[in-house]
């Protein structure tokens, strides 16, 4: 229990430098695509519009899920399925990825997951809005449980 919360101590200690090596991860990542960052957002709705696309017009001939519509109900565990195997991967890499930095100088190794994880939460939060927006040109409105 005690390395449990030396862990947390130092995440809290160090968040600055997550959420300053995340933006910078987020901007470094798609630096040399022609759209940019833009491309981060654009990725995940192309696929959200493939699988519906796919199983919501050619196999489910647009059948509502209940009486939830069905790109709806795909988006509601789509969202954050990209967000948690995104950070899981990246999480596990991070240290293999970053070993220069780790090497070369005194860094606090435990930060690293951290950021991969506050740099998918970037694009969560996003993809949570266009879904909520998504939600509610569909009539389903955001209750306490969907929050």
């Amino acid at each position: 229990m005690k390395y449990i919360l030396d862990i947390l101590r130092e995440q809290k200690k160090h968040l600055s430098l997550i959420l300053k090596m995340a933006r910078y991860d987020t901007k470094s990542q798609f630096q040399m695509h022609y759209l940019g960052i833009v491309w981060q957002f654009l990725m995940p709705i192309i696929q959200v519009g493939v699988y519906w696309f796919i199983f919501g017009v050619g196999i489910r001939s647009r059948a509502p899920i209940g009486d939830t519509p069905f790109l709806v109900w795909l988006i509601a565990g789509l969202v954050p399925w990209f967000f948690i195997t995104s950070s899981i991967i990246q999480g596990a890499n991070s240290v293999y990825a970053k070993v220069s930095i780790v090497s070369k100088m005194k860094f606090p190794v435990s930060v690293l997951p951290s950021v991969s994880i506050a740099s998918n939460g970037f694009n969560f939060i996003i993809m949570l809005l266009v879904g909520q927006i998504v939600m509610i040109i569909n009539g389903v409105y955001p209750t306490l449980q969907i929050i």
